[in-house]
């Protein structure tokens, strides 16, 4: 899933990942939102399809958990946190927009060609539309530095980090992937980026490859200054109903579990032995809940309603 503002993303779909709902759903004013994905064409796999790794992988809700952390990573991109800073859509709250870039994403993973197609189109003409210059000097980017949400590098980024995401989350929260697993997930999913516009050729189609890149730009591009921070607040310090407050030092924890050492210090998160035996009773309570859990609860109905229209299980 892509920042919930809908700044960024993966790619596009047109030929070779991102959107704002293409499902009517209202938002509730008590929890997240998505909208659901209708049933589309019979036996058409859309981008994927049930023998996908893809699919296997984010049919998870437990996969929400890492939600925070994919924001975070793209926050902490000094160019992606000016276009949020000053593109984000503030007539909504966090969680309906979270509802609608989810429900996008997701249409993508699991809808139909046209479905994919479509949403992923929505989404690439959003970033057309999004640019300016920075207002002050971030790291390596002086003041001036121009941003484009349809820029390939911001794209590979923002696919980058979503692939990383699944990866960490199904592990951590779902089970062990092997290596080969691994490799396969991160190589089927450079489709869902190119869906977004992103190059396909300079998304990492081995898990070594995604790692390298992701610790390259952690290392040499990520810097956080106010916008970043501002933003995240949002993020980490809810200021919804009382039960989003309630979770938000979970959330914190989870999250910063999740996330690099350099990014966790940049956004103060702390990470000393209280908060990693947190995030183990966590992790460790989410996958066997994921166990015994219903497959309608486990699952997202979007997967559901794909194995439907091909005829998968």
């Amino acid at each position: 899933m892509a920042h919930a503002d809908g700044v960024n993303s993966s790619s596009r779909v047109r030929s070779p990942a991102r959107t704002h709902a293409v499902s009517s759903g209202t938002p509730s004013r008590r929890g997240l939102a998505v909208p659901p994905l209708s049933p589309g064409r019979p036996g058409d796999p859309g981008l994927f399809g049930p023998s996908s790794m893809v699919w296997r992988v984010h049919r998870e809700r437990a996969l929400l958990l890492s939600a925070p952390a994919v924001v975070l990573m793209q926050l902490a991109h000094p160019l992606i946190a000016s276009a949020v800073a000053e593109h984000t859509d503030r007539a909504r709250t966090p969680l309906e927009r979270a509802g609608a870039t989810i429900g996008l994403n997701l249409t993508v993973m699991f809808g139909d060609t046209d479905q994919a197609e479509r949403a992923a189109s929505h989404v690439w003409d959003l970033h057309t539309r999004i640019h300016g210059r920075l207002r002050e000097r971030v790291g390596t980017f002086p003041a001036g530095s121009l941003y484009r949400a349809d820029d390939p590098e911001l794209l590979r980024w923002g696919h980058a980090t979503i692939v990383w995401a699944g990866v960490q989350a199904y592990e951590r929260f779902v089970r062990p992937m092997s290596a080969a697993g691994r490799d396969r997930y991160v190589s089927e999913a450079r489709p869902f980026g190119a869906a977004f516009g992103a190059h396909a050729a300079s998304l990492p189609s081995t898990s070594d490859e995604l790692t390298a890149y992701i610790s390259s730009v952690v290392e040499g591009v990520l810097a956080v200054a106010e916008d970043g921070r501002r933003e995240s607040r949002e993020v980490l310090w809810p200021r919804g109903t009382w039960r989003e407050r309630a979770a938000g030092p979970t959330q914190r924890i989870v999250t910063a579990g999740l996330l690099p050492e350099a990014v966790r210090r940049a956004f103060g998160l702390p990470w000393g032995a209280s908060q990693r035996t947190a995030f183990s009773a966590v992790a460790g309570a989410t996958r066997l809940a994921v166990r015994v859990m219903p497959v309608r609860l486990r699952w997202w109905p979007h997967y559901r309603t794909a194995c439907e229209r091909v005829g998968g299980s």
